[in-house]
């Protein structure tokens, strides 16, 4: 990951000319003050994981987004059952089930299980009162707990399904995790099993047996290890089969996922992300889909949690240096071109100076030959000043 990320901090390292900088003050927008206007119907955010601003970044797209349509269906970073429960907290503003689901979401990306995240779907809620905003879960498996919790809901009606998952849920000790053989994973295990060889018999008892079979597909995606499916083909076949049923080209669409899944191309030696994946199999040309990379400068950025002798949480450590972009060359130019602590710059069009060709070889990261930063990417939010993350089990 460390190698990733220094890969596209140095895509930045162009030396900029004066006709470059003409071009980013023609091209630059005070989020602080303005908004922009993105013309694509989907928007993609990436940015390194752990600083707080990013989470100000994220809203200002958000709202550039819900600026021009009253729907819109949001990605983030989670899965099928922590989706429903987001999107019943917009409903219900339930703040300890919106804590839970951050906690929940340490499990997948630790630095982002933060009080600014938290605050930002607070933000989202009040944005949601007048728009309607949609979530989904298209990632893998995060936790089986949200998978339980909402099984228990769906499956009422069935008492033997119920009652071998209400064990697991009254039992404060059960282990959720994904990647260990607990008792939990075994019983589901069991009732994928069943549930494929059962489907129309199930069908007449759930609640919802269309959502129950995603969930089922889901887990059972789950069990599999990184050479039987990737991360990111999961992802996009998850996607593709929501879009039979939601139709996402009639709204307007917003991804917030990790750097290397919302590349618009692929690298050489490995499989395309989950964005280049969607262009690849021509469900999307590269000019219907608008990624912006967030870059951090003079920032910090959550590090670990710290704990004592009894796992108790008692705080986190910071890291800065080049993690948060702060002593790669050519982010200095960028800086001097800033206009506050988000600054936005689109650098789509053909003048732009990130439509250099790059050629770089960082051992197993290596561009495409002959393709530009503006290749993988259509504008940057420079964030300046960015404090770390800090941790939700700080909220008191």
């Amino acid at each position: 990951m460390k190698s990733l990320i220094y890969l596209f901090l140095l895509c930045f390292c162009t030396s900029l000319t004066a006709q470059s900088n003409k071009y980013l003050i023609e091209n630059r927008t005070n989020l602080r003050t303005n908004g922009i206007i993105i013309k694509q119907n989907i928007v993609g955010f990436t940015v390194i994981h752990g600083s707080e601003k990013a989470e100000d970044a994220e809203l200002a797209l958000l709202e550039a987004q819900l600026a021009t349509t009253d729907k819109l269906s949001y990605f983030p970073e989670i899965d099928a059952a922590m989706a429903y429960y987001f999107n019943l907290y917009l409903k219900n503003g339930n703040e300890n089930l919106l804590k839970d689901l951050i906690l929940t979401y340490e499990n997948r990306v630790p630095q982002e299980a933060s009080i600014a995240m938290f605050n930002k779907w607070k933000e989202l809620r009040s944005l949601s009162k007048n728009k309607d905003i949609q979530v989904f879960g298209i990632d893998i498996p995060v936790s089986y707990k949200f998978y339980v919790k909402l099984l228990l809901e769906l499956t009422e009606k069935d008492k033997y399904i119920h009652d071998s998952l209400s064990v697991y849920w009254k039992n404060l000790e059960t282990d959720y995790s994904i990647g260990k053989d607990t008792p939990l994973k075994k019983s589901l295990q069991t009732l994928v099993s069943q549930h494929q060889s059962q489907r129309s018999y199930h069908d007449k008892k759930i609640n919802d047996p269309d959502l129950f079979t995603y969930l089922m597909d889901n887990i059972h995606d789950s069990f599999k290890d990184k050479k039987q499916a990737r991360r990111d083909s999961l992802i996009t076949k998850n996607y593709t089969t929501l879009n039979t049923i939601h139709h996402f080209h009639s709204s307007k669409q917003f991804i917030r996922m990790g750097v290397y899944h919302m590349m618009k191309e692929r690298f050489l030696d490995i499989q395309p992300g989950f964005i280049a994946s969607l262009i690849e199999s021509g469900m999307y040309k590269t000019s219907d889909i608008y990624v912006v990379q967030g870059l951090l400068y003079e920032s910090k950025v959550l590090w670990q949690r710290t704990y004592n002798e009894n796992g108790e949480y008692t705080g986190y450590t910071e890291e800065s240096g080049f993690y948060a972009g702060e002593t790669i060359p050519g982010v200095q130019e960028l800086a001097d071109n800033g206009l506050s602590d988000l600054t936005f710059f689109d650098l789509s069009k053909e003048q732009s100076p990130f439509k250099q060709l790059i050629s770089l070889d960082l051992g197993i990261w290596k561009f495409l030959p002959g393709k530009s930063f503006a290749d993988y990417f259509d504008g940057a939010i420079l964030i300046k000043n960015s404090k770390a993350n800090v941790p939700i089990e700080s909220l008191n």
